[in-house]
């Protein structure tokens, strides 16, 4: 067994991160070499979208949520460090709609009561960003749910599905795309599809999957949401210079097409 004495020497620092990093499992063959394998590599849920209004995932107000949406009813089992990607279909090809790094899974009461997002409460008389929050459910003092006004999920069904599996998922080191989705590259794509979450991909795949993300594009708001029908008439082709009420960003700009990439996009309901 190696242990990992403190030591100024960065060789010495760099090993230890190195095997905190990975786990060594010996075999009982001889002149077998040791195998390393990863212990912390992250898990990365990949699904697909059938509405990008703003709502799911919301990305406004300095943190990105995914609160009624399928993760949250699969109950993904996602800790911080973890990855969600949401993909639309264009064609016979995906477009990344939002990808983002988990911080917390929080219980859906406890995200309506946190201080932290309060501007994700819906406000129907404010901007349409205030109008799509995500934060409008509660436990009233008898432990019953209690669904507050808002946009989008209005209606005991509504209420049912997204309080089932009470929790949502928080990050503020997030990429939405909305309507300026990028095509997510053919090597990718078996990550990709399906009905439901899915979470057993190989982890090179995981691995080169977020470096493609991570290398090309920078962090925050690229584009207005596909299907808010608020919004409809808005110009995209300028995503850059267009903060969202958040964080300026930088363009998209590996679309795959003219950058903007939203002329192939159905308009369906806004409702998810």
């Amino acid at each position: 067994m190696l242990y990992c004495l403190p030591s100024r020497d960065a060789a010495s620092r760099f090993l230890c991160q190195l095997m905190d990093f990975c786990r060594v499992s010996t075999h009982s063959h001889k002149n077998t070499l040791p195998k390393l394998t990863f212990r912390s590599m992250p898990t990365l849920c990949t699904y697909v979208m059938t509405v990008d209004s703003g709502l799911a995932p919301n990305p406004y107000w300095d943190w990105c949520t995914l609160a009624v949406c399928t993760p949250n009813r699969q109950s993904a089992r996602l800790s911080a460090g973890d990855w969600i990607a949401g993909v639309l279909k264009d064609h016979d090809q995906w477009r990344l709609v939002y990808t983002m790094r988990v911080a917390e899974r929080i219980h859906m009461d406890a995200y309506f009561r946190d201080e932290r997002f309060v501007k994700k409460k819906p406000d129907l008389r404010g901007t349409w960003q205030q109008r799509c929050g995500d934060n409008f459910y509660s436990l009233n003092p008898d432990g019953i749910w209690v669904q507050h006004k808002n946009v989008f999920h209005i209606g005991k069904e509504f209420l049912k599905k997204d309080t089932r599996r009470p929790h949502v998922f928080v990050s503020s080191d997030y990429w939405y795309f909305g309507r300026n989705a990028p095509l997510v590259p053919i090597e990718f794509h078996s990550m990709l599809g399906g009905r439901g979450i899915r979470v057993s991909h190989p982890p090179q795949l995981v691995q080169k999957f977020l470096l493609w993300v991570q290398s090309g594009y920078s962090p925050g708001i690229h584009g207005l949401p596909t299907h808010n029908p608020e919004i409809e008439d808005v110009p995209t082709a300028a995503p850059s210079t267009h903060t969202c009420g958040v964080r300026r960003a930088a363009p998209a700009t590996k679309s795959g097409d003219d950058g903007v990439g939203n002329s192939a996009y159905k308009r369906p309901s806004c409702r998810q």
